[in-house]
């Protein structure tokens, strides 16, 4: 399941960082390829938790993993456009700087408070 998502997130870099930046800023929390609800991560290992329980062989869930890449690569440029288009009409210009995802740097308004 690793490699199928490695390869779909490979085709899709610059899409998905996009949007992961634009959603992240409509939530106010960071959002990342763990926990981005609209992810290959979280699709693939949601697929996986629903075949989990069925009586698949291991070839078997191999051609299932496998298809499901080819139908998520082959639709997720398409969809990661849509969603950009989308969160780019509901929010104002992008910040100077994109949100980092260091548990270090504080926060802005921990910042304006110092």
């Amino acid at each position: 399941m690793s490699t199928v998502i490695k390869q779909i997130e490979e085709d899709i870099v610059p899409l998905l960082y996009a949007f992961e930046q634009r959603y992240s800023r409509l939530v106010g929390m960071p959002i990342d390829r763990k926990n981005n609800p609209f992810g290959p991560e979280v699709i693939c290992r949601t697929f996986q938790g629903v075949i989990q329980g069925l009586d698949f062989s291991n070839p078997m869930r191999t051609v299932l993993y496998k298809a499901l890449g080819q139908a998520i690569s082959h639709h997720a440029p398409a969809l990661y456009r849509q969603l950009n288009q989308t969160l780019a009409a509901l929010q104002p210009a992008a910040p100077s700087e994109p949100i980092i995802r260091d548990k270090y740097r504080p926060a802005p308004a921990a910042a304006a408070e110092a």
